[in-house]
């Protein structure tokens, strides 16, 4: 019997995490994986796999995550066609966005480069109700300058074991190596604005960009700089956390509400 051929399709997702028990496919069933991996199979009566750029945690939102699958040959649907079944055949909170024909090369997980987080703070006396779980909400204020200087201590090259958990393998799902916790982050950027719809409120995005993130590496970067903003941790802290990876840990991680997997960044030639 010969061997089945394939054309690949990238994927871009957006999710709500809130309901679900995350990317990665789990007993329960209840993750975006499983969710796809349903739906591609009631399209075509195939089971077929679906691997995503990297992990998001339960709660945990997408805009842009990226995942390729191989759809079995010869096929009677192109790739809008494809895009169309599946969402048809996912729950609403659950897009496929985009869903071209790929090199069979291209790898979701392997082939990036970099991924954008944002993580989105609501500070205010009153959580509006389009923010309810989709923002961390905090009612004291925070000194924005700190907040900038923590953001800023974070770019480049560092070892970030001590803003991290470990639990075998990282964010992008690949073993990880306990001696390697180094990553560069390219920028981290701090944004602010008030709600049109209330005044009261003012809306914080922190934007990190990087090569590659540890297991729960951006929440708990944002619960240092928050620290920070609020001055129950000095800067210098921070400074000693990255410098110095063998002391004391970081343990505070900001809640999962508030964190959007927003882009992966992919080579050119793909």
């Amino acid at each position: 019997m010969g061997e089945t051929t394939t054309t690949r399709l990238r994927l871009t997702l957006a999710y709500d995490g809130a309901p679900f028990s995350g990317w990665q496919s789990q007993a329960n069933g209840n993750t975006i994986q499983d969710l796809l991996i349903r739906a591609g199979e009631k399209v075509c009566g195939r089971r077929l796999l679906f691997q995503g750029s990297g992990r998001t945690d339960a709660g945990v939102h997408a805009t842009g995550q990226v995942a390729h699958v191989d759809i079995p040959q010869p096929s009677n649907m192109g790739a809008s066609e494809w895009q169309a079944a599946l969402n048809s055949k996912l729950p609403p909170s659950i897009r496929v966005v985009s869903a071209t024909a790929c090199q069979r090369s291209f790898h979701a997980q392997h082939s990036a480069l970099e991924k954008s987080y944002r993580y989105r703070i609501a500070q205010g006396p009153v959580l509006m109700p389009q923010l309810h779980q989709r923002a961390w909400h905090l009612y004291d204020e925070f000194d924005l300058h700190v907040m900038q200087d923590a953001a800023t201590l974070l770019e480049g090259y560092h070892d970030f074991f001590c803003f991290s958990v470990s639990r075998g393998k990282d964010s992008q799902g690949r073993s990880q190596d306990p001696d390697d916790t180094r990553r560069t982050l390219s920028s981290v950027i701090l944004t602010r604005h008030s709600l049109a719809e209330h005044a009261d409120t003012s809306v914080i995005d922190l934007e990190f960009t990087g090569n590659g993130f540890l297991y729960k590496m951006v929440r708990m970067l944002t619960g240092a700089i928050v620290r920070a903003g609020q001055g129950r941790t000095d800067l210098h802290d921070i400074e000693t956390m990255l410098a110095d990876p063998t002391g004391e840990k970081w343990h505070f991680s900001a809640p999962a509400d508030g964190l959007t997997l927003i882009r992966v960044t992919y080579p050119l030639d793909f």
